[in-house]
């Protein structure tokens, strides 16, 4: 399955695999552990805050298969999430 992929995207698994944090990372997924507390938008740049809000991307859930739940969200983002 791997080797239909394009050599670019072989590489870049292939790297991740190897990494030192690639088995902390999928670890901690398999015990549930792999949660976002909080992002303060004081620590990043306004376009990325802007871009990971839940209520942007409709969820709280970043990800898919291997995912990181966001867990601690302040108040408006959750009123402007439920509407």
């Amino acid at each position: 399955m791997i080797h239909n992929l394009p050599i670019e995207i072989q590489h870049k698994i292939f790297y991740y695999l190897r990494h030192p944090n690639s088995e902390i990372l999928i670890n901690a997924f398999k015990k549930n552990l792999l949660n976002l507390t909080y992002v303060s938008h004081h620590k990043i740049k306004r376009e990325i805050w802007l871009e990971l809000r839940p209520s942007n991307i409709g969820s709280n859930v970043y990800g898919s298969g291997m995912y990181i739940l966001r867990n601690k969200i302040p108040i408006i983002e959750k009123l402007l999430l439920l509407g």
